[in-house]
Order: C-alpha cells, then sequence, then structure tokens
C-alpha cells in the first residue's frame, strides 16, 4: 500500500510539473484528469471538469476523440488545433489499454507549437523569397547567354563547348531553385512534382561540366557506361 501511494505522489508530482496540457477521458468520453497545465489552457478547474463530456471542455477534442472511437483506434492519433487566436497546438490521443478492474478510456496530450509554426511559416516566407530572387539573375544570365551564341556566328569547338557548358549550368541553377521551392511542398504536406531520371545521362552531364576544369589541371575526363544505366523516379 505504501509503495503504491508513493506511485501515486509521484504521478501526481510529474502531471503538475509538465508543460503539456494532459485530459484523460473513460470509454464513454467523460473526464476523469485534468491536469493544472490543462486547467491553465481551457480556464477551468478540474473539479468541475470531471465527468463532463470532453466536446464539451472544446469541440475539436470532442470530435477527434469520436473519430478515436468509432474507428477503435488502437495506435494514437496526432493532429493540430487553434485553441485560442493564434495559438497552436499539437494534440496526441492515445487509447489507454484497460486495467484489471476493466477501466481504459483515453489520454489527451497537447503541447504548444505556436513558435514551430512561425518558424515554418518564416522559413516558407525567405524561401519564396529567395527563389524569387534567384530567378531574376538566372532570366538574365539567359538572356545575355543566348545573345553571346548568336553573335558568334562562326564559333570554334572550344567556345561552342563553353556555350553548352554555361547553357547546361543555367540550366542546373534554374532546376535547383524548382528543387527548393518542390522541397518547401514537400514539407507542406503537398506531393512534389515527380519525373523520370536518366542516370547514365546524369553522369555523363557531370563528367562534361568538369571536362574543362580537368584540362586545367593536366587530367583526361570521360564517360564511358551502358546505354541503358537506368531510369528513377526523382
Amino acid at each position: 500500500m505504501t509503495s503504491e501511494t508513493g506511485q501515486s505522489r509521484r504521478l501526481a508530482a510529474i502531471l503538475r510539473s509538465t508543460a503539456e496540457a494532459i485530459i484523460a477521458v473513460d470509454p464513454a468520453g467523460r473526464v476523469t484528469l485534468v491536469n493544472p497545465a490543462a486547467e491553465r489552457l481551457f480556464s477551468l478547474q478540474a473539479a468541475e471538469a470531471a465527468g463532463r463530456s470532453l466536446a464539451a471542455i472544446n469541440v475539436t477534442l470532442g470530435q477527434w476523440l469520436a473519430r478515436a472511437q468509432a474507428e477503435a483506434a488502437a495506435e494514437p492519433l496526432v493532429f493540430s488545433l487553434e485553441i485560442h487566436s493564434g495559438h497552436f497546438y499539437s494534440a496526441t490521443l492515445s487509447p489507454v489499454q484497460a486495467d484489471e478492474a476493466g477501466a481504459g478510456g483515453w489520454v489527451m496530450v497537447l503541447q504548444d507549437s505556436s513558435q514551430l509554426r512561425r518558424a515554418e511559416e518564416w522559413k516558407a516566407e525567405a524561401i519564396q523569397s529567395a527563389t524569387h530572387d534567384l530567378r531574376n539573375p538566372i532570366n538574365l544570365m539567359n538572356g545575355a547567354l543566348n545573345l553571346l551564341r548568336d553573335s558568334l556566328k562562326n564559333a570554334t569547338p572550344e567556345q561552342r563547348e563553353c556555350l553548352a557548358m554555361l547553357r547546361s549550368g543555367l540550366d542546373r541553377m534554374g532546376g535547383l531553385v524548382e528543387q527548393v521551392l518542390n522541397l518547401e511542398q514537400v514539407t507542406g504536406r503537398t506531393e512534389p512534382a515527380l519525373a523520370g531520371v536518366d542516370l547514365r545521362r546524369v553522369a555523363a552531364q557531370a563528367a562534361d561540366e568538369q571536362r574543362l576544369a580537368a584540362e586545367e589541371k593536366g587530367l583526361s575526363l570521360s564517360f564511358s557506361g551502358p546505354e541503358r544505366a537506368g531510369r528513377v523516379l526523382g
């Protein structure tokens, strides 16, 4: 009995000190436990919350609980919600296994994610601004390269190779800008744009781009490989 009392006290101390809001409900969805962080978050007292439905405390939480009950979810449900204007919380709704007395139910843990959300919004704005600023000089360089190509009517093989390398480099820079945007779409939970990639072409292009740099060091760089090295989705 003494051991159980000590464990109960330790559990109560943990619930009091944790920054996360915790609410426990029985299988019927009636509140059985509210820690101090949840009291502050929802502006209520644990005594007045006991026995109430979770939906009476917060409609969104009640809807998620109803979904978990309907699906008989065996794994935690993770979602986000806005409780106060501009304040967002990451929530985890987990089933509680029934004990020997048959008691079970669900436990809700809410963590303030407002700062993380604002940081993600700032990052998205920074990426949009940076990619926009990068596109302008790339477009200018593309125009200058086209003008230079048209002015060299009788270009030497070396000049044509340099022009091809410049074109390839600018195309890659433009592709990198698009990849950054696609990465932002991935973090924003939208589907990225995927296409078939020829691995042989990627390797050959890398060798071409470094050929002049190799020759300046007295090296000969070339690529050889099978006609069909394989394609990947990327």
